[in-house]
C-alpha cells in the first residue's frame, strides 16, 4: 500500500484550484476522515509538494497522529534539529512512543519541492526522496523503533 495524501504547510498563494495556501501565523490545516486504510505501518510511502515561504518553524507535512489511543500514527515533518535542518518521519505503533529517522534538508524559499519518504517494517529501512534524489537517514532518535 501507498499513502499520497497533499497537505501542503505552509505554501505560496494558491492562483489555481490545484494547491492550498496555508499560513503558518493562522495555523490552518486540511482534516480527513480517519479509516483504517490510513492504518498504514507494514510498508508506506508519504509524499507531498511544498513550497516554503519561511523555514523559522517546524512544520508538519503529512501528519496522522492519535497519542490518546491504540493507533498507528505517523508524521512526515520538516523542522529544527539543534540548528540543522531536517526532513524527517516519525512513526508509532500506539501513538505514544515513537521512532524518529531524518536527513539534512534546507529548501529554497519561494521554489517547489516533490517531498517523500517511504518505510519498510520487516527491514525499518527509511528513504527520503526530495525531486526524485534519494536521501538515506543521516539522524535517529525517538523511544520506540522505526
Amino acid at each position: 500500500l501507498a499513502l499520497s495524501i497533499i497537505l501542503v504547510y505552509p505554501v505560496a498563494e494558491a492562483l489555481n484550484t490545484n494547491s492550498a495556501d496555508f499560513e503558518s501565523s493562522t495555523q490552518q490545516f486540511v482534516t480527513v476522515s480517519s479509516n483504517s486504510s490510513l492504518d498504514l505501518m507494514n510498508q508506506m510511502t508519504i509524499e507531498s509538494w511544498v513550497k516554503w515561504e519561511s523555514t523559522d518553524s517546524d512544520q508538519g507535512i503529512v501528519t496522522r497522529w492519535n497519542a490518546d489511543s491504540n493507533q498507528r500514527s505517523y508524521a512526515l515533518r520538516w523542522y529544527d534539529e539543534g540548528g540543522s535542518k531536517k526532513l524527517g518521519i516519525m512513526l508509532s505503533t500506539d501513538g505514544s512512543a515513537f521512532g524518529v529517522k531524518s536527513v539534512s534538508f534546507t529548501p529554497t524559499l519561494g521554489v517547489w519541492y516533490h517531498v517523500a519518504a517511504t518505510y519498510l517494517a520487516n527491514s525499518g529501512e527509511v528513504k527520503f526522496y526530495v525531486n526524485g534524489a534519494e536521501y538515506l537517514p543521516d539522524f535517529s532518535a525517538g523511544t520506540g523503533s522505526i
